[in-house]
């Protein structure tokens, strides 16, 4: 279990080349919004690290691919 307000479940998935990949599974949200702010920050990341003040200092926002799967259910994955 993972916290947060829809409490999202994290899964170890197997990939076929054996490698273990955490997913968290989040239902009860529309993941669209998520999705959307995913990219938001992406582009936040993108100019910190144009900006010479702070692409030495390294700095960025942690992000995430999200796939909504449905309406009210999807994953969340590259943690």
């Amino acid at each position: 279990m993972v916290g947060g307000v829809n409490a999202p479940k994290k899964l170890l998935c197997h990939s076929s080349i054996g490698r273990q990949l955490p997913q968290l599974l989040k239902g009860k949200d529309d993941l669209r919004q998520d999705a959307v702010m995913q990219q938001l920050f992406n582009v936040v990341n993108r100019l910190l690290d144009k900006d010479d003040l702070t692409s030495h200092r390294s700095l960025n926002i942690r992000t995430y691919k999200v796939v909504p799967l449905t309406y009210v259910l999807g994953f969340y994955s590259n943690l």
